[in-house]
């Protein structure tokens, strides 16, 4: 489970390796406070774009039938559509009920084993995160990956997740590192920015922001930051005082 933070020390953040050094969404601070989240990329990502959380399976997603589950259980068995669940692929991830007896509680998953398409799958819970509300066969209940395990650019067209930082450095696909989600960073611009306003995920050009136009056609994408210090260029990169986690 994650506690406090790893301190960075500068150009840390920049680093990526091949093998895992943290929990998925451990979160870090560098010395000019500037925060992170510990990612793994799911595909090759650029210096500087914004990257969002990973599409669900739909197959696991919600609506699974749940076996009788008692109060104070720490684990829940699931039966899977018609995708198959490979091994912790939901490890530090959620299980939602999302219908029936249970239904609005969220629980941390310690890890799953692999399981076929259409079978049955036991969901070990994190210790001290017990069932609250007994399960029965009316429960219904859903699957969710962390939201930092491959992360990918966020596409202005397929929206999967919610925006989950900017990435650092150039990330290759299947590797680890940091994505910042607080503090001033260099970011891809599709439309100028204005210094003091808020700036959102860009609706035109995949992993860029723009300004935020709250009487526009696009005003629900997500606000990510303020633009800081320049105004920023067309395709060029601009400074944002992230907002995304602190």
């Amino acid at each position: 489970m994650l506690s406090g933070y790893v301190e960075l020390i500068h150009g840390e953040a920049k680093r990526e390796n091949s093998v895992q050094q943290h929990p998925l969404g451990t979160r870090g601070i560098d010395p000019n406070g500037n925060v992170f989240r510990y990612v793994s990329a799911g595909e090759a990502l650029g210096a500087g774009v914004v990257v969002m959380q990973a599409a669900g399976i739909a197959n696991h997603d919600m609506d699974l039938v749940t076996a009788a589950t008692a109060q104070d259980a720490t684990s829940v068995t699931v039966t899977l559509g018609g995708t198959a669940a490979t091994l912790d692929q939901y490890k530090q991830g959620y299980l939602i009920v999302n219908d029936g007896p249970g239904e609005g509680h969220a629980y941390a998953i310690a890890g799953n084993p692999a399981a076929d398409s259409s079978a049955t799958l036991a969901v070990r819970l994190e210790s001290g995160d017990d069932i609250r509300v007994a399960l029965t066969a009316a429960s219904l209940c859903g699957l969710m990956a962390n939201p930092y395990s491959s992360v990918e650019v966020y596409d202005a067209d397929d929206i999967d997740g919610i925006p989950a930082g900017v990435s650092t450095t150039a990330i290759t696909s299947g590797y680890y590192c940091w994505v910042q989600t607080w503090g001033f960073a260099s970011v891809l611009c599709d439309v100028a920015s204005v210094i003091g306003l808020p700036v959102r995920v860009s609706d035109g050009t995949n992993g860029a922001t723009e300004p935020l136009d709250r009487d526009g056609t696009h005003e629900n994408e997500p606000m990510i930051g303020i633009a800081a210090l320049i105004a920023s260029v067309t395709t060029d990169y601009g400074v944002v005082y992230l907002q995304i986690s602190p």
